[in-house]
C-alpha cells in the first residue's frame, strides 16, 4: 500500500496499542532499544510525569550531521520559548508515553511534523516532559536518511500554528 507518512502510522498504532506506556522505535535503529529500560524507570519515578524524551543533545559525545543538530537546537529554541519549557531535544524521535495521555490527544499531522505535534500538544496542556541521555547513531544519505531543510521548515511552522490555536 501507500506510505501516508510517519504521522498517520503512529496514530494508527496508537490506536490499536494496549499497556500502559507506549514507546516509538524507528525501525532504523539510528535509536538504540538498549535505552528503553533507562527511559522506562524515569517514567515510573512519578505520576506528574507525561512523557520521557530520549534526548540526543544530552550526550556529550553527540553525533550527526552539523546542520541537523543545528536545526534541532533551533527547534528546540523555538519550542522552549514559546512554551515556556526547557528541552534540549523536542524533535527526538525517541518518545516514551504514558498510553492514556497521547491516545487522549487528537493528531492531526501525517508526515514527520508529527513530532513537533506530539510535543507541542503536550506541553500545551501543561504535561510534564522529562529527557534522559540517549545513544544515537546517524545513518548517512547513501543509508536513506530522508529528512531535509522542508522537514525543518515544516517543523517550525507546525510549533507556530499549535501555539496560535
Amino acid at each position: 500500500g501507500k506510505n501516508l507518512g510517519k504521522g498517520s502510522a503512529l496514530r494508527t498504532g496508537f490506536g490499536v496499542a494496549t499497556g500502559e506506556a507506549i514507546i516509538i522505535q524507528d525501525a532504523d535503529l539510528e535509536y538504540s532499544p538498549d535505552d528503553w529500560p533507562k527511559m522506562l524507570a524515569e517514567l515510573e519515578k512519578s505520576s506528574d510525569i507525561s512523557a520521557v524524551f530520549g534526548s540526543r543533545e544530552m550526550n556529550p559525545e553527540r553525533k550527526g550531521y552539523w546542520h541537523y543538530v543545528l536545526g534541532v537546537r533551533f527547534l528546540a529554541f523555538l519550542i522552549n520559548f514559546l512554551f515556556k519549557s526547557n528541552l534540549t531535544d523536542p524533535y527526538t524521535c525517541y518518545k516514551l508515553f504514558r498510553a492514556e495521555l497521547i491516545k487522549g490527544i487528537l493528531l492531526e499531522s501525517n508526515g514527520f511534523e508529527i513530532e513537533a505535534e506530539m510535543t507541542v500538544k503536550i506541553l500545551k496542556q501543561g504535561g510534564k516532559i522529562k529527557e534522559v541521555p540517549i545513544n544515537y547513531y546517524p545513518r548517512k544519505f547513501s543509508e536513506g536518511k530522508k529528512i531535509r531543510v522542508k522537514d525543518g521548515l515544516v517543523g517550525i511552522w507546525t510549533i507556530i500554528r499549535y501555539w496560535l490555536k
